[in-house]
């Protein structure tokens, strides 16, 4: 529905105090809210907050479930693009962390990325 496909934006006016008053926990809330409907950017959006501590205490394991979920299942170009620059960063350990940077780059550019975004 139109309405709670928008809740992603309110949620990061929210977070930014974009035009509305700063309320970071009102913005985690409706991320919350977006997440349980299903909605693929505010479970990419979530699991943002989550790894950032925004709204929310530091949670790396489920933020980054929430951002593989939203990449992977919901095809989220904006988690793709940020799943890149973590494993490329290497603030997410793992074994491959290239392979796994150059997997979730290969989809964000099959989602219409382009090299600006991972600048």
């Amino acid at each position: 529905g139109g309405c709670i496909d928008e809740i992603s934006d309110l949620a990061i006016m929210y977070i930014n105090g974009d035009g509305v008053p700063k309320d970071e926990q009102k913005g985690f809330k409706l991320l919350e809210d977006g997440t349980r409907e299903g909605v693929p950017e505010a479970i990419g959006w979530l699991g943002g907050c989550y790894l950032s501590g925004i709204g929310t205490e530091i949670d790396r394991e489920k933020g980054l479930y929430l951002l593989k979920t939203a990449a992977e299942e919901y095809d989220d170009l904006r988690s793709c693009i940020m799943l890149t620059k973590l494993y490329r960063a290497r603030l997410i350990k793992c074994t491959a962390p290239d392979a796994m940077a150059d997997m979730y780059q290969k989809k964000a550019y099959e989602l219409g990325a382009s090299d600006s975004d991972f600048e």
